[in-house]
């Protein structure tokens, strides 16, 4: 008698409720079942990434709006030099050009590297990708050390410029257009005459307001 009473399920007075609940437990894992190998392949979808054409034609759109910004750079030193003799010679950079591509040019590199690298990779190229950014770094820090050579540090440099081809980034790193804005004195001076325009211009006054209380 007391061999059955230890072995009998405590929950039969209570109408089999545990023998029911394995059941219910069991069919709660089957409908959640298919929600999770949705979420899971979900996840493996992206992880994958970009492909290889759409990881480049991203590269290629950051090295572009990094070209027009190094541009503009140079093309702001080309004003500034015109302007020179007309102003009270406050410029630092006029007369220490390293100096201005250590604060102007280098940074611009550096995020563009950055910018680069926050590009999701597609999946297996996370390794070929690191080494061709450690690459440009490298070049980077050159032309900090060497800034007199200007931006033909990177620019010039055909081994990492096929790197980047062969992956087909076309546009990086960003070069030098064969006649750029920056040399030609007609632009400089349409450029000087903008930016004095621009300073002439009365400050904007804000509306709304009325009279003081």
């Amino acid at each position: 008698m007391s061999g059955v009473l230890k072995s009998r399920d405590p929950g039969a007075d209570r109408g089999g409720v545990s023998a029911v609940r394995p059941s219910l437990r069991r069919l709660a894992g089957v409908a959640v079942l298919p929600a999770l190998l949705l979420a899971a392949a979900g996840c493996s979808e992206d992880a994958s990434g970009p492909t290889q054409a759409e990881y480049a034609s991203m590269a290629d759109d950051v090295c572009t709006g990094a070209d027009e910004a190094i541009d503009a750079l140079y093309m702001d030193l080309a004003v500034d030099e015109l302007l020179a003799p007309l102003s009270d010679g406050g410029n630092v950079y006029l007369d220490r050009p390293d100096r201005w591509v250590r604060a102007k040019v280098v940074p611009e590199y550096k995020s563009l590297s950055n910018r680069l690298k926050s590009i999701p990779p597609p999946q297996g190229d996370v390794t070929y990708l690191s080494d061709l950014y450690s690459d440009l770094d490298v070049l980077i820090e050159t032309l900090h050390r060497r800034p007199g050579d200007g931006r033909a540090v990177i620019e010039t440099d055909v081994r990492l410029r096929d790197r980047f081809a062969s992956y087909g980034m076309e546009g990086c790193p960003p070069v030098f257009d064969e006649e750029p804005d920056w040399e030609d004195p007609a632009k400089v001076l349409a450029a000087a005459e903008e930016r004095a325009a621009t300073e002439a211009e009365p400050p904007a006054v804000s509306g709304g307001g009325g009279q003081g209380e």
